[in-house]
């Protein structure tokens, strides 16, 4: 019986998941693991490499695109560990995680806990965060949570987890390398499935919340994170919408209806803004055309009326 089960969903990943399968080879020697791949309907040769070059893997090749949610969710289901631990395929170790395990294996109340991740250039860095709120989406879109990176009007999101140095609680952490229990996985129910992209990792850090355990961050182990290079396969106007659709979804799940419609208006305020002050001012440009039609369309997208489903959006 092993001890993790890795679980990585991939879409058109056959540039980085090599490099990730290998840091999980070279590292893990110290503990028992399984490696399960779900593979989202890849056009490229991502399931050829992994049946010649990584047969120990267990691989499931979907007919479609079911998103990161539930893909993870039918890894899961094939999962033998006491632990799942997530990663996403660009994302590549840089030591055993058995630390991290050791740590947590004993701590009453823990739910789960992600790692340091930095980028390939150092530049940045990726560990705990507070929970969304409509202020921050706002800051952000409109910039102010880059250009006042230390500020906490602003940048609160963040800001708590600049010392990144520090084994500390987190109200949230990411999904693309995330270490759960697998009991405690299944009594929360998985992954939510209606989020396809982005978002899942705060609604399950903030269901564990609910459940009263415990999610960490802990920066004594690093991952090397690429940065969205399996996300950059997709549409960019895909991305974007699925993002605030996420979004929307999360407000109106965790906080009900009237924090969703005041999400949906924020941002409806905003694209019509950026729409309009790049038509005066950068018409001719090329980026801030592509910009503008990334904003319409999903603009167009959330003035429907079907903005009021479940979901959220139906484009």
């Amino acid at each position: 019986m092993p001890l993790v089960s890795i679980i990585i969903v991939a879409f058109n990943s056959q540039k980085y998941i090599g490099l990730c399968l290998q840091s999980i080879i070279k590292h893990c020697v110290d503990f028992d693991y399984e490696i399960i791949v779900v593979d989202n309907n890849s056009s490229d040769k991502i399931v050829e490499l992994i049946k010649t070059k990584f047969s120990q893997v267990k691989l499931i090749e979907n007919q479609e695109n079911f998103g990161f949610s539930r893909a993870n969710n039918q890894g899961a289901r094939k999962a033998r560990g006491k632990y799942i631990f997530f990663i996403n395929p660009d994302v590549a170790l840089t030591e055993s995680i058995y630390q991290m395990i050791k740590y947590f294996d004993k701590k009453a109340g823990f739910g789960a806990v992600a790692p340091l991740a930095i980028s390939s250039d150092e530049k940045f860095f990726w560990g705990g965060r507070e929970h969304p709120t409509v202020w921050y989406e706002f800051c952000e879109e409109i910039g102010l949570a880059r250009k006042f990176k230390k500020s906490r009007l602003y940048n609160r999101y963040h800001l708590n987890y600049k010392q990144k140095h520090l084994i500390k609680k987190a109200p949230s952490v990411s999904g693309g390398n995330l270490l759960i229990k697998r009991t405690v996985f299944n009594l929360i129910g998985g992954w939510d499935r209606e989020f396809f992209l982005y978002g899942e990792d705060v609604d399950l850090c903030l269901r564990l919340e609910k459940h009263h355990r415990e999610v960490w961050f802990y920066p004594a182990i690093k991952v090397i994170h690429y940065g969205g290079k399996s996300s950059r396969t997709v549409p960019a106007e895909l991305i974007f919408l699925e993002a605030h659709k996420s979004m929307y979804y999360f407000f109106d799940k965790h906080f009900g209806r009237q924090r969703a419609e005041l999400y949906r208006l924020v941002m409806l305020i905003v694209w019509a803004a950026k729409i309009l002050w790049r038509l005066i001012l950068f018409s001719k440009v090329k980026k801030a055309r592509r910009l503008n039609a990334i904003n319409l369309f999903s603009f167009r997208c959330f003035i429907r009326r079907s903005c009021a489903m479940k979901r959220g959006f139906n484009v």
